[in-house]
């Protein structure tokens, strides 16, 4: 279960409400990275995945510290790792590469016309799944971000 001291149970609404009082820790730690040969809009969007990450992961007694300071180490990790895959490759299964490529587009086309990201319950539904797979998707983005920094 999803536990955020303030939030005592998952729900959608709390999701949404979270990511939306967070939002702007994304612009802030893209700021960072300005002499990346990147654009700020795919660094954004990269980051957006690093926080919905953070809000589908934490769990403060095993974090240790507040959400705020977990969702800005996911959305640097999720930016470094982004900027990383340029220079090395992990064999993923295809379901996986597949759906993460439709998530990742999906939320770059949100983006860009609604002129916002899009809620969790919006991306679940346009790759038909539910918010539990689409929380399991996210989880094994990590594990393979993880292997990657084990074996380069």
């Amino acid at each position: 279960m999803f536990f955020i001291a303030g939030y005592p149970k998952e729900s959608q609404s709390s999701k949404n409400r979270l990511l939306k009082e967070n939002l702007y820790l994304i612009g802030k730690i893209v700021h960072n990275f300005n002499n990346i040969h990147e654009t700020k809009e795919t660094l954004e969007n990269v980051g957006y995945i690093g926080l919905l990450n953070a809000i589908n992961l934490y769990n403060q007694e095993e974090a240790g510290m507040d959400f705020k300071s977990y969702a800005q180490i996911l959305i640097t990790s999720e930016i470094h790792q982004y900027l990383s895959d340029k220079k090395y490759k992990i064999n993923q299964p295809g379901w996986l590469v597949s759906l993460n490529q439709s998530i990742d587009q999906f939320v770059i086309a949100y983006k860009k016309k609604h002129k916002k990201f899009p809620s969790m319950s919006d991306i679940s539904n346009h790759i038909n799944i539910n918010n539990h797979g689409l929380q399991e998707i996210l989880k094994c983005r990590e594990s393979v971000k993880e292997a990657c920094f084990i074996y380069p």
